[in-house]
């Protein structure tokens, strides 16, 4: 697990709620990457998803 990934899952576990591809893509456009793409993958990661 990288550290974008490890940021996404503690914001998802700390502020709970839904989390679509727009509040990933903001959380990564804060913190880590601007590509959205980028923000989708890591939600189906953590979803459990492959990408």
């Amino acid at each position: 697990m990288n550290r974008r990934r490890t940021a996404l899952l503690a914001a998802i576990r700390d502020s709970g709620g839904t989390w679509t591809t727009r509040r990933a893509w903001t959380h990564n456009r804060t913190h880590h990457a601007p590509n959205r793409a980028t923000a989708r993958g890591d939600l189906a990661w953590t979803a459990g998803g492959a990408a």
